[in-house]
């Protein structure tokens, strides 16, 4: 049971770059939405600097994800409401398009296909 001890700062920083990534935002854009310098985002990004408490909040609003999702990598409500909110978005078409897929995916992910 020799489990591999978690890099925190490492693991927060992946997080924080992958879904900067998927916004398609850059290091800049994410430091002017919560409030701090491009470097400081670079350091934390990389897991070589611990985000201050009050960043961590910053970042998960510019990021669009829960508190928990950066720090420990688990979805929760606030994560369900920023999807909820995309989806009140989309037409009725393309709502019904986008149960449809999610549908499809589930299954498929139930089976052991993705």
């Amino acid at each position: 049971m020799d489990e591999k001890p978690k890099n925190i700062k490492k693991d927060f920083g992946e997080r924080a770059v992958d879904r900067r990534k998927q916004l398609k935002l850059s290091q800049e854009e994410v430091a002017e939405l919560s409030g701090v310098s491009k470097q400081t985002i670079s350091r934390m990004e990389s897991g070589n600097q611990e985000a201050r408490a009050t960043l961590i909040g910053d970042l998960s609003e510019a990021l669009q994800v829960s508190t928990e999702y950066l720090i420990k990598g688990k979805r929760t409500e606030v994560d369900l409401q920023y999807l909820d909110r995309k989806l009140l978005e989309l037409s009725d078409e393309q709502y019904r398009f986008m149960e449809d897929f999610i549908d499809s995916f589930v299954g498929l992910c139930a089976k052991g296909i993705i």
